[in-house]
């Protein structure tokens, strides 16, 4: 038999304002929440026996800035814009009356940006990308549930620029075929 009760808030914000004919600010906010309770039982002597009991907290938000230029009758535009992103989740799962939970905090920042130059009717050239900066906690919580141990995992932190360059070729007024070469990275593991 298992039981799992989840409630999720998800929410966002778009705003859009020009500041000018050439130049558009644009703010994106989202926020996230969900909380999961959760039991698992199972047949044992006598009649049922709860192995698992839980909970699972999760918590994020984000918030991107961008400004956008792109300028009338120039098939020039570009984009420059900053990210922060912070997440928190606590699991405390009991487990035969043994604790195994976490807790874990992520931040990220970013600055980024990018120009699509048309050097023809039909070329474009893109370059950019993205300066990002990020902050992980995780500790382990372990054992008898009033007195767990704690295990804190060492934090792991990450700076990374993450260059971008394309071209596009114009098929016609609203298709086009490019291809792009950029650096991944994945924080984290």
């Amino acid at each position: 038999h298992r039981f799992r009760e989840t409630d999720v808030l998800n929410q966002s914000l778009k705003v859009l304002y020009d500041l000018s004919d050439t130049i558009q600010l644009t703010s994106v906010t989202t926020a996230a929440s969900d909380s999961t309770e959760r039991a698992f039982f199972t047949a044992g002597t006598g009649g049922l026996q709860q192995v698992t009991d839980g909970a699972v907290d999760f918590d994020n938000l984000a918030q991107e800035l961008r400004l956008n230029y792109s300028p009338a009758g120039s098939a020039t535009t570009a984009v420059l814009g900053l990210y922060y992103f912070t997440e928190d989740l606590v699991n405390n799962t009991l487990v035969l009356g043994s604790l195994f939970g976490a807790d874990f905090t992520e931040q990220n920042r970013a600055l980024f940006g990018q120009v699509d130059w048309a050097v023809s009717d039909r070329w474009s050239l893109l370059v950019g990308g993205r300066y990002d900066l990020g902050d992980f906690e995780n500790i382990l919580l372990q054992g008898d549930p009033a007195n767990p141990t704690a295990i804190r995992r060492p934090d792991n932190s990450h700076r990374e620029f993450l260059p971008t360059v394309g071209v596009r070729y114009g098929l016609a007024k609203d298709i086009s075929l490019g291809a792009s070469i950029k650096r991944g990275f994945r924080a984290g593991g």
